[in-house]
């Protein structure tokens, strides 16, 4: 079987050598496939991982679901002791609030307990990933950080995947304690 972290590499490394053009292309494809959901649609709170590099752009998306009135959350990474990891929904008015933070350089917003919201609460998830397979399983980065938060999130909530096409494969290696998505979206498909 195929390690995982060669896998995580790999597809890490193709998606490095994108051209500035495909990365805006295809990542406007996905957000296209992505707003024609009815999920998305009805959603009143919606938690978006903030892009860096070569992922699948969600700036844009942020500030639309902001434009729309929704509930926006992002990601906030705890990473000062091993007890204390951990990773939060951090409720945004405005995309101004990210700024950079964190040794990879994600934009975050300040951590507060005013704006912390509870994973349960939250109608859609949408995540990252270094690749994942059409069964809907998800290899992140590593560190479990979506893993341990998807495990807290309702039973109704929608948790979506969004990539670019070559990063959905066959079948990925999973653990029994990674979290399946509900949805894939790419440029080229939706996969339920």
């Amino acid at each position: 079987m195929i390690l995982k972290d060669e896998v995580r590499k790999n597809y890490i490394a193709i998606r490095k050598r994108l051209q500035k053009h495909e990365v805006i292309e295809m990542s406007e494809a996905v957000a296209d496939r992505l707003k024609q959901l009815e999920i998305i649609k009805s959603a009143k709170s919606i938690m978006c991982f903030v892009s860096f590099g070569n992922e699948v752009n969600t700036h844009e998306l942020i500030k639309m679901w902001l434009s729309e009135g929704k509930q926006v959350s992002v990601p906030s990474v705890v990473n000062s002791t091993k007890e204390a990891r951990g990773m939060y929904a951090v409720k945004i008015n405005s995309f101004d609030e990210l700024k950079e933070a964190g040794k990879y350089g994600i934009l975050e917003p300040p951590l507060l307990d005013c704006n912390i919201i509870t994973p349960a609460l939250l109608d859609v998830v949408i995540v990252p990933g270094s690749a994942f397979d059409v069964n809907k399983n998800r290899m992140g980065y590593g560190a479990g950080y979506y893993d341990r938060f998807l495990s807290n999130v309702s039973q109704e909530c929608c948790k979506i995947g969004i990539c670019y096409d070559f990063q959905v494969l066959d079948k990925i290696p999973y653990e029994e304690y990674d979290v399946p998505l509900d949805l894939l979206v790419t440029e080229k498909r939706v996969i339920y």
